[in-house]
């Protein structure tokens, strides 16, 4: 593997370690608002619709997001393996 590969590579690799970062930040938050709820009916009613809709909005765009920078990615290493052929 030359080293373009490998920089596309461990970028990557960054890259993923961050989006995981930041599910794990959504889950906690999820959690948090949930174990708030669970002090009143306030909370209940004020966490309930608007974080949820939140939550779910910033999965599907981490997947999303995932999914393009996958295809991203294989098209570099790709380009780069024919490059390197040639």
């Amino acid at each position: 593997m030359d080293k373009r590969r490998k920089q596309i590579v461990l970028s990557y690799v960054v890259f993923l370690c961050v989006l995981a970062l930041f599910f794990f930040l959504i889950v906690g938050y999820a959690i948090s608002q949930g174990h708030i709820a669970s002090y009143g009916d306030f909370f209940k009613r004020a966490t309930d619709r608007e974080e949820r809709f939140w939550i779910r909005m910033a999965f599907v765009a981490l997947g999303n997001l995932f999914v393009f920078s996958t295809l991203i990615f294989l098209g570099f290493m790709l380009f780069f393996k024919k490059k390197n052929s040639r």
